[in-house]
């Protein structure tokens, strides 16, 4: 379950779009259907594919709004920083906080140390698993219902293969900036 929420987490930020991509396909594929090369009852079936595709991507992304709801802020910004693509805007807000310019919220957060910010991101993503597991979603429903949909099966796979490990370059760097600003 554990590649499963990761791929989740990972496609997240992307969610919206890809549910406008859909969306956008198949008024396209639906405006094109005059030229006559595909039979009518396959294109309709086809069709009615690809908005069941769309609908399961908005279930996707409901059901990560829920399970993300009510986080802290720091388990937000442990989200940005390996998931979301937002490392480089959490190093700015950490740098402030080293310059004493951070908001009230930052001024709570201890800058972590490399092993705590690993310790908090399994935490935190068993605690995310455990909200998905509540919500009826485990590994068998996550590969039926979402691991073939466009966007997120590249992602699955990727996963799967064992190469998210790229990312942890980026988050050891990220941490050396944290040792740098702590010390």
């Amino acid at each position: 379950m554990e590649n499963c929420v990761k791929a989740m987490l990972y496609c997240y930020p992307r969610l919206e779009s890809i549910t406008d991509g859909y969306l956008q396909h198949i008024k396209n594929k639906a405006a094109l259907s005059y030229d006559g090369k595909t039979p009518t009852w396959e294109l309709a079936e086809y069709l009615a594919g690809e908005v069941l595709n769309k609908q399961r991507v908005q279930e996707l992304k409901l059901l990560l709004d829920n399970a993300l709801k009510n986080l802290t802020v720091e388990e937000k910004l442990l989200l940005d920083v390996r998931y979301f693509g937002k490392l480089d805007q959490v190093r700015r807000l950490f740098a402030a906080k080293a310059a004493s310019l951070a908001d009230d919220y930052m001024r709570e957060i201890k800058i972590w140390s490399e092993r705590t910010y690993f310790r908090k991101q399994a935490r935190l993503l068993k605690k995310i698993i455990r909200r998905l597991s509540a919500a009826e979603l485990d590994k068998q429903s996550f590969l039926e219902k979402f691991a073939s949909l466009d966007g997120v099966s590249a992602v699955y796979q990727y996963i799967e293969l064992g190469k998210d490990i790229g990312m942890e370059r980026k988050e050891r760097e990220f941490l050396a900036f944290l040792n740098r600003i702590r010390n």
